[in-house]
């Protein structure tokens, strides 16, 4: 029996143009109706997620990869970067010729490098800083758009107390303390919780998302999701344009 549902976000529950079907609100509100626990594990920021995990309708976000986790609006885990190695990373990034962009995700504040977001993104509000000298706070995470390969492994080696993730496809990098992942914060809330980690379905498509789908009961691969994860997953569905997570839910755990 699957007490709670677990899902990714982009290129999984979301299609690509960053919608959710109405057949997809439907199949989650049903899931709701048979009080199964829903939950969103995103490498996306709090500020940047909670409109969909709201439009979801998700008591859990597991946000920033890991980092934080809220249930039902309020904070119930947490692991952040320190200020030092915060400090030494983003003065490390900004001094990179094929930096294109630093985005840090703050206790309370997102800083940027750049003005592209424009209302109604939430990252319009983010605070501008050109990071020179680093900016010395605690981050969940740090993101960088590091348009060089080797510039990139550059500065992976140099902070090897940093978990490092490169999202497919893309010259996008996220930086986060070592011990931070999705799967160590789905163990830790299915305990608090008091559900049983072999009783959580969880969907993804990314590298990510392996060891979240590794780690719980039924581990779902997108039928577009890299060939490395659906490799581990329990099942493989159809991709997301074609609603896929929603459509394994129908068919396979209501």
């Amino acid at each position: 029996m699957v007490k709670m549902i677990i899902t990714d976000l982009d290129q999984t529950m979301l299609r690509n143009d960053g919608s959710i079907s109405d057949y997809t609100k439907d199949i989650l509100a049903e899931c709701k109706k048979r009080e199964i626990l829903l939950g969103v594990a995103t490498a996306r920021s709090m500020v940047n997620a909670v409109h969909l995990q709201e439009l979801l309708g998700a008591e859990v976000l597991i946000c920033s990869n890991g980092s934080r986790v809220m249930y039902e609006g309020k904070l119930i885990d947490s692991v952040l970067l320190d200020a030092d190695t915060v400090c030494a990373l983003t003065d490390g990034l900004q001094k990179l010729a094929s930096m294109e962009e630093i985005l840090m995700e703050g206790e309370d504040q997102v800083y940027i490098n750049t003005y592209r977001f424009k209302p109604p993104h939430p990252y319009a509000k983010a605070h501008h800083t050109d990071f020179v000298g680093g900016m010395n706070k605690a981050a969940f995470q740090v993101f960088a758009g590091i348009g060089n390969k080797e510039e990139a492994q550059s500065i992976r080696k140099r902070f090897p107390d940093c978990r490092c993730l490169n999202y497919r496809d893309s010259s996008r990098y996220a930086f986060m303390a070592k011990e931070v992942s999705k799967k160590n914060a789905l163990l830790r809330t299915a305990e608090k919780l008091k559900i049983p980690i072999s009783e959580v379905a969880a969907f993804g498509d990314d590298e990510g998302d392996i060891e979240m789908l590794r780690a719980c009961g039924m581990g779902i691969a997108m039928g577009n999701a890299l060939e490395c994860v659906k490799e581990v997953s329990f099942a493989v569905t159809k991709t997301n344009e074609e609603d896929g997570a929603a459509w394994f839910i129908e068919h396979h755990i209501l």
